[in-house]
């Protein structure tokens, strides 16, 4: 009798664990909910340097989506930044799923999760027709799927499937929460929901908000690797830069193979308002450093083309004012007496910068000098040069020029009178090419430093910030003295030696 009883004991016992083992299968949820507990990385102070130029021209695309547009950016290795509505909330839809996979990421660093555990997706964790999830349409009666697989689909793709099987696998909206505040960012990055539930109610999309500066606070934790492993890191921006979402966004205007590791997200449109059109992401400039950037285009009732089309533009602009390498500075400064070189290279200079009447004028010829000075504008590695004419710079001042290689010779991208010293190259950029500055001079009027910048063709003067200082004192535009001498080092005279 009692040899009868454990066996019946044991069978009850086998059953149970069968019957529970089958229930996380078919619920898509092998792996029991795990806790969270993160370690982080206190990252340096970053003082953030405001560009209020580029904040107006950033208002002026935004005004195009006829909504809320909310933008921060940063150059994460100098501070540069640009906001526009940073601190305002909007409706993150898809971008959520980002931090989400940071959240599972996590819990695979901790060893709770492995990369290649396999997990059930059955029909019950689809998402309804109408949201995307390639996993519910490649896999009608569910599948089975690794860890990693489902992140490179929430990520790449922006499977909402996936996302809401990640959301369980965190161990719930709570646990994501708790993650988010561990590395800082838990108070204005709110995920209440899942994908399926946004799907039900057009409002839940707006409990699950977040505000552009922390949008970037984010990105800057995980290309910082607050929170997350190096290993990790660099799965999650692959997939990132991978991903095949948005590609008339952040990366539409920007030059072909621009590295854009991003997260997108685009609500419906309900009576011809669009909630969200997001992108974020980090931008890898030639020079390698990085910009942490993101864009919330919120309550539009413009088209889809006009609204990817601000983001497009606010990145290209964000990308042309902080696309430089430093320095710059490519030679020395040469001197050239145009009636009397014999360079071929210096004669072409001569020729493109002096009328033919004056050149047939010995008089006029005779003495004649300017500073050349080669320098990399447009981050080509092909030398413009920037010319001065030195010898007949008066109470007047001289000419200025800067050329280009054209078919063989020199053309002019920039000519101007009545220019002093020092002539300066900026620590900003427009449409591609390097701003600098010089010192406009004239008989009778204090002096002031004029930027110049390039409109895609060629450079125009004027439109930069005033470099004059409440109490009248001139204060020298920060970048690099390419002909003369620190402002501060000099009064005006004759170009000094450099």
């Amino acid at each position: 009798m009692k040899n009868k009883l454990t066996f019946v004991l044991m069978l009850v016992a086998a059953f149970t664990f069968a019957c529970d083992r089958f229930e996380k299968l078919t619920n898509g949820f092998p792996t029991p909910t795990p806790e969270t507990t993160t370690p982080t990385k206190q990252l340096a102070n970053l003082e953030l340097k405001p560009d209020a130029e580029l904040e107006k021209q950033i208002a002026a695309i935004a005004t195009q989506a006829k909504g809320k547009v909310g933008v921060a950016a940063i150059v994460l290795e100098t501070g540069d930044s640009v906001s526009l509505n940073a601190d305002q909330h909007f409706p993150m839809q898809s971008v959520y799923k980002l931090p989400i996979a940071m959240a599972v990421l996590h819990e695979v660093d901790d060893e709770k999760l492995t990369l290649d555990e396999q997990i059930g997706v059955t029909k019950l964790d689809f998402v309804r027709e109408g949201q995307y999830s390639p996993i519910r349409d490649k896999n009608p009666n569910g599948a089975v799927l690794t860890v990693r697989e489902l992140i490179q689909y929430t990520i790449c793709e922006s499977d909402g499937t996936g996302s809401d099987v990640l959301l369980r696998l965190a161990g719930g909206a709570d646990a994501v929460q708790n993650y988010l505040a561990a590395i800082g960012v838990g108070k204005q990055l709110v995920v209440v929901n899942s994908e399926k539930e946004l799907g039900q109610n057009w409002q839940t999309q707006y409990d699950n908000w977040t505000t552009p500066n922390t949008a970037v606070a984010l990105l800057r934790d995980l290309q910082q690797g607050n929170g997350i492993s190096p290993e990790h890191r660099e799965l999650l921006l692959k997939f990132m830069t991978d991903s095949t979402t948005g590609p008339k966004r952040l990366k539409g205007l920007l030059p072909p193979g621009t590295a854009v590791a991003h997260k997108t997200s685009t609500s419906g449109t309900q009576n011809g308002i669009t909630a969200a059109t997001n992108d974020i992401g980090i931008i890898t400039l030639p020079n390698g450093k990085h910009i942490a950037i993101a864009v919330f285009v919120s309550d539009s009732p413009a088209d889809k083309k006009t609204r990817e089309a601000v983001i497009a533009k606010i990145a290209k602009g964000v990308w042309d004012r902080w696309n430089y390498d430093s320095p710059v500075n490519t030679s020395q400064v040469k001197k050239i007496k145009c009636a009397e070189s014999r360079d071929a290279d210096d004669k072409n200079i001569c020729d493109v910068i002096i009328p033919p009447a004056y050149r047939e004028d010995t008089v006029s010829m005779d003495g004649f000098e300017v500073t050349v000075k080669e320098v990399d504008l447009k981050g080509d590695k092909k030398n413009e040069k920037i010319v001065w004419e030195s010898s007949w710079a008066g109470t007047s001042g001289g000419e200025l020029w800067v050329l280009e290689h054209f078919k063989g010779n020199y053309r002019k991208l920039f000519e101007t009178e009545m220019t002093w010293t020092p002539i300066i190259i900026l620590n900003t950029s427009r449409n591609g090419w390097r701003d600098f500055a010089y010192l406009l001079t004239r008989g009778g009027v204090d002096p002031e430093f004029i930027t110049v910048r390039n409109d895609g063709k060629s450079y125009k003067a004027g439109g930069g910030k005033s470099y004059k200082r409440k109490d009248g004192q001139l204060d020298q535009p920060a970048g690099e003295v390419l002909i003369g001498k620190d402002w501060n080092q000099s009064i005006l005279g004759p170009i000094p030696n450099n």
